[in-house]
């Protein structure tokens, strides 16, 4: 399947079950990050604001936000920037109708000890179905932090078609599984 085909199968998929059940699984996720040595000894983590029907990243937000710098992505033409994440109310609709922050600039992108990476799917090696604009693979090959791709179990593919240009996550998280 190719990846547009894959993109309509896993929307399909998300119809199939409820918020209050992707709700359950994405604390499940929570739980498993913050269960991680590399978390624990992380001060500065990139996370995404989500979007309905994506593993739900804000009460990792509020919850990390008094012990870690926490980042969000902000869109600007096609690249991503990084800024400090202050809470809900300092969040604005971005280009791509996303919630980003408007906290301080952050570049120092040497100090991020962790990135938490969305995905429509990932496969068991890490390669990552995005939404086919590259913003987060051409972020990648630039950050040397360790990168984990949260998603649920549904989300996960045999085989996710990739280019030269996609770049991989190291570990999967999932409710039932961490990969490798």
């Amino acid at each position: 399947m190719d990846k547009d085909g894959l993109r309509k199968e896993i929307a399909g998929r998300k119809k199939l079950y409820t918020t209050e059940q992707l709700n359950t699984w994405s604390e499940l996720i929570r739980k498993k990050i913050e269960n991680l040595e590399i978390f624990r000894s992380a001060r500065t983590v990139l996370l995404y604001h989500s979007l309905p029907g994506e593993v739900q990243t804000q009460p990792m937000l509020s919850g990390w936000q008094n012990q870690k710098t926490c980042l969000l992505p902000q869109v600007v033409e096609n690249n991503l920037l990084l800024r400090k994440y202050n809470g809900e109310e300092s969040l604005r609709k971005g280009t791509l109708n996303i919630l980003e922050p408007t906290g301080e600039l952050f570049d120092t992108w040497k100090d991020i000890d962790l990135v938490l990476v969305p995905g429509l799917a990932f496969d068991r090696r890490g390669n990552r179905l995005g939404r086919g604009k590259g913003y987060y693979d051409r972020f990648l090959c630039q950050v040397s932090a360790p990168t984990i791709g949260i998603c649920f179990d549904f989300q996960i593919e045999k085989n996710i078609p990739i280019n030269e240009f996609d770049v991989p996550v190291q570990r999967v998280i999932t409710p039932e599984l961490i990969l490798p």
